[in-house]
């Protein structure tokens, strides 16, 4: 495994994108990363670029992939060239593996405005996430506020929809910030997600952080309408009882 992984899930992370995200999120656990690794710091401050031997590496079958763990490929800034050499070079590895093979690979980002330039592009059986800590407003980023991702998420896995039934849709709630339970739900009810993951804080950024009670109400209401809910472990700090309610 190459890089960070947010997810248990996950069975391998590839990042051939190399150099500082520009989103800046203040509690980007890749930043927190390069300042302690002289390694990650290398590869993840600076401009925007390809990393050549990850791009040519071999990758593994039968494994989720997650694509640009350590950053963000559709976000502003990125060139144009570096997504398409990097999408390119997974339908290059897929060929290679000929025709029988369960690879999925999982796109997450904070701009799913820009994944709809490139429809046509992804390999069958795709995994597509955006990360809506909040309905608010309520941290320092560079990336589209939580509404614009939600309405632009929307808008692409529809478009993705109408050419092809085999992706997947995540929506990312991590960390979790304070929020509208009324609002959030509605949000997620009209994205209508394959699977939602709520996860806290984990690096101490001191963030709003919601109440118990709203995260128990939120995934009490996400399960009562068919939602399939991923809780992190990392939730456990902020509400440990949300995993009592879903035990029941």
């Amino acid at each position: 495994m190459t890089g960070g992984n947010m997810y248990e899930w996950v069975g391998y992370t590839w990042n051939p994108l190399a150099g500082a995200c520009p989103h800046d999120c203040e509690y980007c656990y890749v930043k927190d990363l390069a300042r302690r690794f002289p390694n990650l710091r290398k590869k993840y401050t600076g401009p925007l670029r390809i990393d050549e031997k990850a791009l040519n590496q071999k990758l593994p079958r039968d494994r989720i992939i997650f694509v640009c763990s350590m950053n963000d490929l559709f976000a502003e800034g990125v060139p144009d060239e570096y997504i398409e050499r990097i999408l390119r070079s997974i339908v290059e590895k897929q060929e290679s593996w000929g025709e029988h093979f369960t690879q999925r690979f999982l796109f997450q980002t904070k701009n799913p405005r820009r994944m709809m330039d490139w429809i046509g592009y992804f390999p069958p059986g795709s995994t597509f996430a955006t990360t809506i800590e909040s309905n608010r407003n309520l941290i320092k980023t560079k990336a589209p506020e939580p509404k614009q991702r939600y309405v632009d998420f929307k808008e692409f896995k529809e478009a993705m929809m109408e050419e092809n039934h085999s992706h997947l849709y995540e929506v990312t709630i991590e960390p979790i910030l304070d929020f509208d339970v009324d609002i959030l739900f509605d949000w997620l009810l009209d994205i209508t997600p394959d699977f939602v993951s709520i996860g806290a804080d984990s690096k101490h950024h001191h963030l709003p952080e919601p109440s118990e009670e709203k995260i128990v109400e939120l995934v009490r209401l996400l399960q009562e309408n068919g939602f399939y809910v991923h809780l992190k472990k990392n939730l456990k700090r902020i509400a440990p009882r949300v995993f009592e309610e879903v035990s029941r």
